[in-house]
């Protein structure tokens, strides 16, 4: 059952497909196994989300009303990527309204190439406490290749703390 809704929501387009396996990166420390687990299970029930973005975005256009473009810290971003975002459906009314999340939310942002569509990877967070919120980047194959405090992507984020550190791009 719930192969043939994921794949009825893919070919609606309302959705990336999930990645057919998943695994955990040999890089992944131990200590943040957990996190990198919900992160897999995050990418899954993405694709059922809600599409917050009406058009694909480029990250620069996040980053530029903070100038934060060319001092960013490492990220795992590719140039020339595209973003769609996905909310949890807990979510989608606060982070349309520009509120605060509930405890629990998340929040997908779908990379792919604009040439072809394919996914290049997916990019999560998710907020496990009011003010706190975990960050992961998945795999296009579905390897967590970082989950847990990221200190890149929670350096550019806590530039948004009046915004409940997020970047809302409708």
């Amino acid at each position: 059952m719930r192969s043939l809704l994921l794949g009825l929501l893919c070919a609606c387009g309302s959705a990336p497909p999930p990645p057919t396996t998943v695994v955990l990166a040999s890089s992944t420390p131990a200590s943040d196994a957990a996190d990198a687990i919900r992160a897999k299970e995050l990418v899954y029930e993405s694709a059922a989300w809600t599409r917050v973005t009406l058009e694909a975005y480029e990250k620069s256009t996040l980053c530029l009303a903070i100038g934060h473009v060319n001092s960013a810290p490492r990220s795992t971003h590719r140039p020339g990527e595209m973003f769609h975002t996905y909310v949890s459906p807990d979510a989608v009314a606060a982070y349309r309204d520009g509120g605060e999340l509930p405890v629990g939310a998340a929040i997908s942002k779908r990379a792919f190439d604009p040439t072809t569509g394919a996914t290049t990877a997916y990019f999560l967070m998710w907020k496990e406490a009011a003010s706190t919120w975990t960050y992961a980047t998945v795999s296009r194959e579905g390897t967590a290749l970082r989950a847990g405090a990221l200190r890149d992507c929670a350096g550019c984020h806590d530039k948004q703390r009046a915004n409940d550190f997020l970047f809302r791009k409708i």
